[in-house]
């Protein structure tokens, strides 16, 4: 490092050996492994697991979690747990 002291002969600079650790991004999407399709049997008791939904994201740490969510559909009935993936009517 050095400064911009006028004139250059007043300029001052230190040099330090530093180390840079380049960490993960979330460079990979996540990829189904479960099946994608159900067909659900309208006899279902209402709170009962139709399907697991898996998921799994080759990153690293925080960023290889996967988290579960209903963006569009029926959401009045059928609900997703965020975490664990588990489909119920």
């Amino acid at each position: 490092a050095n400064d911009q002291a006028v004139p250059i002969e007043t300029r001052r600079y230190a040099l330090k050996n530093v180390t840079i650790l380049v960490t993960d991004l979330n460079d990979n999407v996540p990829m189904f492994i479960s099946q994608n399709a159900l067909a659900a049997d309208p006899s279902a008791v209402i709170g009962s697991v139709l399907t697991t939904i898996m998921a799994a994201d080759p990153d690293e740490g925080a960023n290889g979690e996967v988290e579960y969510e209903i963006i569009n559909g029926d959401t009045d009935t059928f609900i997703v747990d965020r975490y664990s993936g588990d489909l119920r009517v």
